[in-house]
């Protein structure tokens, strides 16, 4: 009797995202764990035999409790590929050997999030590229239409030399 090719679809339900974020981690350990990226992406780029010129990593923290308050952190890396960002915010997924960066486990960047916020924002470009593009993470909706996919974003961009990466999250806890 022939086998037939069957599959079991194993994509997660979009509430494991939430979930994520009751993880017990320290907000500073959130934080962190977004410089870490940054750091990450400045060391491949010295490995690559392209450092950053002058490597730097900015901080955005509110000071008060408002509903509009939201946590930044912006490089000046060299940015990611549609792909990569893609691929970055998958739960799951990582591109780091954990010998050579920082972060330690792909999990890192979808926890962190999810334990400040339930609204993230990854903004990305390189050297050349015209726009900025990105990707939204929203809980409740991507709960509401039961999957995962979202739109590319894109945003305008001032100088085309312009480079970096900028993760937001916002709805903080």
């Amino acid at each position: 009797m022939p086998t037939t090719a069957r599959e079991f679809d194993l994509n997660p339900h979009p509430r494991i995202l939430p979930m994520l974020g009751e993880i017990n981690l320290v907000q500073w350990r959130c934080i962190a764990e977004l410089v870490d990226n940054s750091v990450d992406a400045f060391l491949v780029a010295k490995r690559a035999g392209t450092p950053a010129p002058a490597p730097e990593v900015n901080i955005s923290i509110p000071t008060t409790d408002d509903p509009t308050s939201k946590v930044t952190v912006r490089d000046n890396g060299a940015g990611m590929n549609q792909q990569t960002l893609e691929s970055a915010v998958k739960a799951g997924w990582t591109g780091n050997d954990p010998i050579n960066n920082l972060g330690m486990f792909g999990m890192g960047f979808n926890i962190a999030t999810a334990r400040l916020g339930t609204v993230t924002r990854v903004w990305t470009t390189r050297d050349g590229d015209p726009e900025w593009f990105g990707v939204e993470v929203n809980f409740e909706t991507l709960i509401r239409q039961r999957h995962f996919k979202t739109p590319m974003l894109t945003r305008p961009k001032n100088d085309s030399h312009e480079h970096g990466t900028e993760v937001s999250v916002e709805r903080l806890k």
